[in-house]
């Protein structure tokens, strides 16, 4: 996030850092901007955050839902890939987050249990599932990538690891691409899109689908428990009164 403002402050260099700082997070969502407000109130303390606007996370059901991918954009962003390393950092993003991805290194995969180690937010150390095509991908860009040892990020940048808002701009490039980018619309819309899916298949599941995404509490889960009319509909339909 610190790297995020920096560029935002090239970009806009008009003004004070506090202006700076109010404008930076009006651009972003209010889960993401709670983020940033943290790390930026960590790094900038004489700031005066008081009569800085502090966002936070709610629940915002229409924003949410504007920015899951239907079936056919899929079909469409899988259309667009136009290589390995593109396939397998965009199959990462259903259960992992974007700097998890950047920091993850090969001996982290285990396709044969379809897992990967995951170093969640706080340093917590921990795993989650793989799907099967993105195992696959992983595979196919293992290849490709020469078959890198097992202290190798899985993608490397110019110096360490690929840096997140490198990784950002390839998601955006593939969706426009695609034909389907759309404001708040990122890397982050894959796991909103897995979690709102997961849900209506396993109707209640929030510890299991808290585990996939690696949710510290169920109150962050349940921003994704949200019921469409089609999908309550047979289910008032079984009641007989």
């Amino acid at each position: 996030m610190i790297a995020r403002f920096v560029d935002y402050r090239v970009a806009h260099p008009d003004g004070s850092i506090a202006l700076s700082v109010r404008e930076f997070l009006l651009t972003l969502t209010p889960a993401t901007g709670n983020t940033a407000f943290l790390a930026l109130r960590a790094a900038l303390p004489d700031l005066d955050w008081k009569t800085t606007p502090h966002p936070r996370s709610r629940r915002d059901e229409a924003m949410l839902l504007a920015t899951l991918f239907t079936s056919a954009e899929l079909t469409m962003i899988r259309a667009a890939v136009m290589t390995a390393k593109e396939r397998a950092l965009l199959e990462l993003f259903w259960t992992l987050r974007r700097v998890e991805v950047t920091r993850a290194f090969w001996a982290d995969v285990n396709l044969s249990s379809g897992t990967i180690r995951v170093v969640r937010k706080g340093g917590k150390v921990t795993w989650t599932l793989l799907r099967e095509e993105t195992q696959v991908a992983l595979a196919e860009w293992f290849v490709t990538a020469g078959q890198p040892g097992d202290t190798a990020y899985i993608f490397p940048g110019r110096r360490g690891p690929m840096r997140a808002q490198s990784v950002g701009a390839l998601v955006r490039r593939v969706l426009r691409r695609a034909g389907v980018y759309r404001r708040w619309r990122g890397a982050h819309a894959f796991r909103r899109t897995l979690a709102t899916r997961y849900l209506a298949e396993n109707p209640g599941d929030l510890a299991g689908l808290a585990k996939l995404l690696g949710h510290e509490g169920i109150s962050t889960t349940f921003l994704y428990d949200w019921i469409q009319p089609a999908e309550l509909r047979p289910r008032l339909d079984r009641v007989r009164l």
